[in-house]
């Protein structure tokens, strides 16, 4: 169980680093937002953990608050992200959905825990319209995935 301080602070103080991935609302259901987060994880994982953060622009760092789903805590329930991680990591592994709050708005952050021994490659591919988007037996990192 993370901190709650810690995730104040990332929300408070949002910044993208190796462990901390932002990102603006993504649908988790449809292909495209499932390859950001299927990518996103795996290359945190690989980079022995960190917080995927959903609802920040991440060059502006601010919240982006025009493209809010009205389902959010249906669309990154815990299940949903764990189904997602299941089906692409080849060695999966267990996330936890923090909720952070910020003026009266909750942002999920998927944790991705440490103690990665070796790395986690994508067990199937995933197509995005005629574009393979995650290819099997790929492995992610921070710095390739976006």
């Amino acid at each position: 169980m993370i901190e709650r301080s810690v995730i104040e602070g990332i929300v408070g103080n949002p910044s993208e680093s190796l462990s901390v991935e932002l990102k603006r609302w993504i649908d988790s259901t449809q292909p495209g937002g499932i390859e950001k987060i299927a990518k996103g994880v795996l290359a945190l994982r690989n980079r022995n953990g960190g917080f995927f953060v959903v609802g920040f622009d991440d060059m502006s760092l601010i919240p982006d608050v025009a493209n809010e789903p009205k389902n959010v805590r249906e669309l990154f329930h815990v299940d949903v992200i764990q189904g997602i991680v299941s089906k692409y990591a080849s060695d999966p592994f267990e996330i936890e959905i923090a909720w952070g709050d910020r003026e009266g708005r909750q942002y999920p952050i998927i944790v991705v825990p440490s103690g990665v021994k070796v790395p986690v490659a994508a067990k199937r591919d995933l197509k995005v319209g005629s574009r393979t988007a995650i290819r099997i037996g790929a492995v992610y990192r921070s710095e390739e995935h976006t």
